[in-house]
């Protein structure tokens, strides 16, 4: 007799990535893993689009991030390796999730023109192309829905397929009444023996019962540290008039970081390999006043703070994210860093000391 048992270490696997995707899910604003892998995708789907015309080279980037792990679940499936498959899908359900960020940051402003927010600038042309410049957050909630269904849909396809046949010792005719009286070479003992039983639900063993809670709990463990290893960045000041006042007292340059913290793949990178290094925090301490307008899609914001933002927006006329305003310490207009380039935390600090005149005039 064959059932079908849960394969522990089959499981365990999905149950990591379905436990990843939900961390991707919560906290979309954050670098993660697999964006790094997805932008080499996207460099190649401009090269391999880019002769066929304008249209698709602007397309072709996202396409290949879609296009490539769609390809690879097909290839799984057509070998019949189906749980390899379903792995793969939450790797297809993160770009479409991605893809979805990329279009809402197109149709929230112009993009700068930086490394960072080359692929919003490509949604942003598409969508001009066609006139959809206003429909860009209607096409980023399909592009989401999207993720999400394909997210849910691995999950359950890689927990069905997690099961497979086990062999158990066949009961002879002394030990089962179904077989009384049957002869060990019969068709009807052949055919009992290749029944296939598929067990309601997991396989009854403790080993099982153990790695499901520590797997449950390992989620919630995670979750509840917020998904992060080690402490939490502080949050940059963002008051104004307060920073304004401290700049003027200390006699020290002011710096406006204008960002979109949920919608800006530019302005992320900018956080993680510039802002939020220890080099450039210990030197904005010591040096600088620095002070963040963040122009949020997603995030709820006091009106008061969403009043300010937009009001500095329009004073110094921001078009594009990320913007790194320098002003002087009695708060004239020095110049702008627009976009995120690969400077790293020291590229950045000798920008703003060029432009602030730091150890000249202020």
């Amino acid at each position: 007799m064959v059932t079908k048992k849960l394969n522990t270490w089959k499981f365990l696997t999905i149950a990591a990535l379905a436990a990843y995707g939900a961390a991707y899910v919560s906290r979309l604003s954050d670098a993660h893993i697999v964006d790094e892998l997805d932008f080499i995708l996207y460099r190649c789907g401009h090269l391999l689009f880019s002769p066929l015309g304008e249209l698709q080279q602007h397309l072709g980037g996202s396409v290949a991030q879609c296009l490539i792990p769609a390809l690879v679940i097909g290839f799984f499936c057509w070998k019949r390796q189906f749980h390899v498959a379903a792995g793969f899908g939450f790797w297809l359900g993160i770009n479409f999730l991605s893809v979805s960020m990329l279009v809402a940051g197109a149709g929230s402003a112009p993009p700068a023109g930086s490394t960072g927010g080359d692929a919003i600038a490509d949604w942003h042309w598409v969508l001009n192309h066609f006139n959809a410049l206003n429909n860009a957050a209607t096409l980023a909630t399909v592009f989401r829905i999207a993720g999400y269904a394909t997210f849910a849909l691995s999950t359950i396809s890689g927990v069905v397929f997690s099961r497979e046949p086990v062999a158990e010792p066949a009961p002879s005719s002394a030990t089962h009444h179904a077989l009384s009286g049957v002869d060990q070479g019969s068709d009807k003992l052949a055919q009992w023996e290749n029944t296939v039983k598929y067990s309601p639900g997991f396989a009854p063993s403790t080993k099982s019962i153990i790695v499901i809670v520590c797997v449950i709990g390992g989620a919630v463990a995670l979750w509840n540290h917020g998904w992060e290893w080690g402490a939490p960045k502080p949050a940059w000041p963002n008051n104004y008039v307060q920073g304004a006042t401290q700049a003027k007292a200390e006699q020290k340059p002011l710096v406006l970081s204008f960002t979109g913290s949920d919608w800006c793949p530019a302005c992320q990178e900018l956080d993680k390999y510039v802002l939020d290094t220890a080099t450039f925090r210990d030197y904005a301490a010591k040096n600088l006043v620095f002070i963040e307008v963040d122009m949020p899609q997603h995030k709820s914001q006091p009106a008061a703070l969403q009043q300010q933002n937009l009001q500095l927006v329009m004073k110094y006329d921001v078009h594009g994210f990320p913007t790194l305003v320098i002003l002087s310490s009695k708060g004239i207009f020095l110049d702008q860093i627009v976009g995120y380039a690969d400077l790293g935390p020291k590229g950045y600090i000798a920008e703003i000391e060029k432009i602030a005149g730091i150890g000249g005039n202020k």
